[in-house]
């Protein structure tokens, strides 16, 4: 497998890619008062059934961040891309906001998304930036275990952050500069 940059041909072959996910476990969000405190927090909750889910995903934004982001990645398999990893980099933040990562459904568990996060986490120490962001549906088990594999710890949510209204969790890993 090959890691690199997209170039401006991938990008059609990116937005075919198919980006659904099953699931049977969610982070089920709670709230609850004590007193004038709101309390939020999540629990890991099994379905009682699967569920198979897009996420919030816009093939046209792909063409957009190609062109105005600092980071389009795919992984090739026989010269066929198998994955994407879509990273925009605003410089006031010094943090990149990863966009998607997606995998053909064939070749997920195989290394390609840990492949395409290594190498923008190797881009983003090279370029000076404190840490990567990412946001992923609360339903969206398969990525949160992803990314907690990837090192990267959870830091905050937004429940009514998608056009859906789903809750977004927000994921971040600390780039060392060593």
């Amino acid at each position: 497998m090959r890691v690199r940059r997209a170039d401006r041909r991938d990008i059609d072959l990116c937005a075919r890619l198919d980006a659904s996910y099953q699931t049977r476990t969610v982070w089920a969000m709670e709230t609850r008062w004590e007193g004038n405190r709101k309390l939020s927090g999540f629990q890991v909750r099994r379905l009682p059934r699967v569920l198979t889910l897009q996420p919030p995903l816009d093939p046209e934004d792909l063409y957009g961040d190609w062109r105005n982001g600092d980071l389009f990645l795919v992984a090739e398999e026989s010269n066929v891309v198998v994955g994407y990893l879509d990273m925009l980099t605003p410089r006031r933040l010094g943090t990149g906001l990863v966009q998607s990562i997606v995998v053909r459904p064939d070749f997920r568990r195989r290394g390609v998304g840990s492949a395409l996060l290594r190498t923008s986490m190797n881009w983003a120490k090279h370029n000076g930036l404190q840490g990567l962001c990412i946001d992923v549906q609360s339903r969206n088990y398969p990525a949160i275990q992803f990314l907690q594999k990837n090192g990267f710890v959870h830091s905050g949510y937004n429940d009514r952050y998608y056009p859906t209204q789903d809750v977004a969790l927000f994921f971040v890993y600390r780039v060392g500069h060593t």
